[in-house]
């Protein structure tokens, strides 16, 4: 808090400024276009200093090659704490998080994309099924999993009187998948809506761009 209370708009400014000159910036211009037009929306940006494999044709041209920093990032595990805090509303919220040795390009990447299909990443999920359509502990749940840190986060909406019930119910779901308890039919079903999702991504601009 004391940090914050000591900036000021003008050093906010000045260090958007610095940003803007010493950070790499990737510009991503997607679709049917005149790339001559496209460098001239540009051509004012001085990108001397922050370019890195530019193919920019300006009179600005980069003078020096910056290095991205790693795109993962890892917390040392600490020991599993319970942090509940108290706000006026009528819904409660329920986050578990988890932290998996597993990253985008892993060889289990895509064992842990299967896996969080099974638990609560579709409408066939043991959270969706189990916990809010069987048992009515949630309003809505679902799990998700960053590619680039290794967490994975269960998110539940429910009656702050359900909390305990739907947490153990929640990692009894767990305690299924590690044991196997899932059908045959539920695996290739989650392959299936994988397979769909990413086909779907073809048309998204966003997916492509990233």
């Amino acid at each position: 808090v004391e940090l914050i209370e000591r900036e000021t708009p003008q050093a906010v400014f000045a260090y958007y400024q610095e940003m803007l000159k010493t950070n790499v910036i990737d510009i991503f211009v997607l679709g049917d276009v005149d790339e001559v037009r496209v460098h001239k929306l540009f051509s004012d940006f001085d990108f001397a200093q922050n370019v890195e494999n530019s193919s920019f044709k300006g009179d600005k041209a980069p003078t020096q090659v910056l290095e991205h920093t790693d795109l993962f990032y890892e917390q040392e595990l600490t020991e599993r704490s319970v942090l509940t805090e108290a706000k006026e509303a009528t819904q409660s919220i329920l986050q578990l998080g988890y932290h998996l040795p597993v990253q985008y390009g892993d060889a289990n990447y895509m064992t842990l994309q299967v896996l969080n299909g099974l638990l609560g990443g579709f409408a066939h999920s043991k959270l969706f099924k189990n916990v809010r359509e069987k048992e009515s502990l949630a309003y809505s749940i679902s799990s998700t999993f960053d590619s680039f840190t290794g967490f994975l986060k269960i998110a539940a909406g429910i009656d702050a009187a359900n909390f305990e019930a739907a947490r153990e119910l929640i990692a009894a779901q767990l305690e299924a998948l590690q044991e196997g308890d899932f059908s045959p039919a539920d695996l290739e079903q989650t392959k299936t809506m994988l397979r769909n999702t990413y086909l779907v991504g073809q048309d998204s601009i966003l997916n492509t761009i990233e």
